[in-house]
């Protein structure tokens, strides 16, 4: 019925809305995001980038293809990494390798080494920092909140992934296709990402985000 329907959608905002006034949760759509947005568009721009300075297609398909053994060969130990580390920490060091791995890119824009382990080293960053965000966001909520929290999260991250690709080409143009600026632009929003994750490591997330769980149902409370 009608009611019923209305009831059901009641429920269904109220538990989104204890979700995202959940610090752990929302700290791991943001390093989601970030490492989503950043590898994307640092990614997609680099074969439009060699293209611009002479590399052959070869090169910049070599260089793409050992991105993504960077994005997905960590899988192997990085769940024993966020075991180690913790979600936060890991989040941190995945930043940090983010950032290290553009901070690369700015070195020369003439050597195909550089492209080749600036973007292998982005990956890695990216596998670190995702696999330890989807464990605080796994963590945040209880099974019977898992199908809403999971899908919130998947499509906010997946929404910022979306926008990074669609607007690459925009950036980079929007900016005279100057490749330092373009790869500067993501350096400094990875930045401001692992300076933030930094100060959770340093304080503690519980202290600097405590969960407000005197006001939520006892059906939400943290597990």
């Amino acid at each position: 019925s009608a009611e019923k329907e209305l009831a059901s959608q009641a429920v269904a905002a109220v538990s989104v809305a204890s979700l995202l006034r959940r610090p752990k949760y929302l700290f791991g759509i943001f390093g989601g995001a970030v490492s989503f947005g950043a590898m994307a568009g640092l990614m997609a721009a680099t074969p439009v980038a060699m293209k611009d300075r002479g590399f052959s297609f070869d090169t910049s398909t070599t260089t793409i293809e050992l991105h993504v053994v960077g994005m997905f060969a960590p899988a192997i130990f990085t769940g024993k990494v966020v075991a180690a580390l913790g979600p936060v920490r890991t989040v941190a060091a995945g930043l940090g390798v983010l950032l290290l791995g553009a901070v690369l890119l700015l070195i020369s824009t003439s050597e195909a080494a550089v492209y080749m382990v600036g973007l292998t080293i982005i990956g890695i960053g990216w596998n670190w920092s995702t696999v330890a965000s989807t464990a605080l966001i796994t963590k945040s909520f209880s099974k019977e909140k898992a199908s809403t929290a999971q899908g919130l999260a998947d499509g906010i991250i997946i929404g910022f992934l979306t926008i990074a690709v669609f607007t690459v080409g925009f950036l980079y143009k929007g900016l005279d296709q100057d490749w330092r600026l373009f790869v500067a632009f993501y350096s400094a929003i990875t930045a401001i990402a692992l300076v933030a994750a930094l100060y959770l490591w340093i304080v503690g997330i519980e202290t600097a985000l405590p969960e407000p769980s005197a006001a939520l149902p006892v059906a939400d409370a943290p597990p």
